[in-house]
């Protein structure tokens, strides 16, 4: 599922977030937006879901129009993952993943034995199906954000925007849920999500889209466009990028001097 932003702009009230946005996101990659906090990653990414209404642009979502698409509709096509956080309630990880299912769902109508055995699918998919009875509030961070994703993949939407699914974990559960992530952008996702590590982007996302005051700094290729001064200019922190041979072969890592 391709994603088109042209000459997007949004501001809250007199303060301009977004000025004159545009990129184009290729179906079945996964492109990491980068950029200092008060960048506009967040706003950038409730105007792609439609939470927000720009002031100026255009947002394609496949071969439509961000601004013809129902909720039901959006819904069916893009799915959104955010942060992990404590729940207020306690669900099973089963009730959670089958939140996912409302976009198929008729007003009032419950998920039945369809919508259950999709939801144990997700489950199984990633790794999890084995806490689906467990409250989400008594599972580690890595595998509530792992919850999350299941739970957007029960919406067969194939766009996933994924605000910072990183954010919190340690070290070992990111990348767990990266090397998700990733083997769902060969399975024909297309992913797009926040980072504040360098590495992450590096690493695993074949796109990167850099913002900076509101506006993009760089888009394209990740080994094309990400280099020492995108950093420096993101961040205002001297970098180097580094290559590290691993026997998965090279890898580049971004080392602060």
């Amino acid at each position: 599922m391709q994603i088109e932003v042209k000459d997007l702009c949004f501001s809250y009230g007199a303060q301009p977030v977004l000025e004159h946005v545009s990129f184009s996101v290729p179906e079945g990659s996964m492109t990491a937006v980068l950029g200092p906090n008060g960048a506009g990653k967040s706003t950038l990414f409730r105007c792609l879901l439609g939470l927000l209404r720009p002031q100026r642009g255009q947002v394609t979502i496949g071969t439509q129009a961000l601004g013809n698409l129902s909720r039901r509709a959006l819904a069916q096509l893009a799915a959104y993952v955010p942060q992990a956080a404590s729940p207020t309630f306690q669900y099973t990880v089963l009730d959670t993943v089958l939140m996912g299912t409302s976009s198929s769902l008729s007003l009032l109508e419950r998920p039945g034995r369809a919508e259950q055995d999709r939801a144990m699918q997700a489950l199984e998919r990633l790794g999890i199906a084995g806490l689906a009875d467990k409250s989400i509030a008594n599972i580690s961070g890595g595998e509530r954000q792992l919850v999350l994703l299941a739970r957007a993949l029960v919406q067969q939407a194939r766009l996933l925007i994924m605000d910072e699914p990183t954010a919190n974990l340690d070290f070992g559960n990111q990348q767990r849920v990266l090397s998700q992530i990733t083997a769902l952008t060969r399975q024909g996702y297309t992913v797009l999500l926040s980072t504040h590590h360098p590495d992450h982007a590096l690493r695993y996302c074949s796109h990167t889209l850099a913002l900076h005051n509101g506006r993009v700094c760089a888009f394209g290729e990740t080994d094309q466009v990400l280099t020492a001064g995108l950093i420096e200019t993101l961040y205002g922190v001297h970098a180097e990028l580094v290559t590290l041979q691993t026997p998965a072969g090279p890898v580049q890592s971004c080392v602060p001097i």
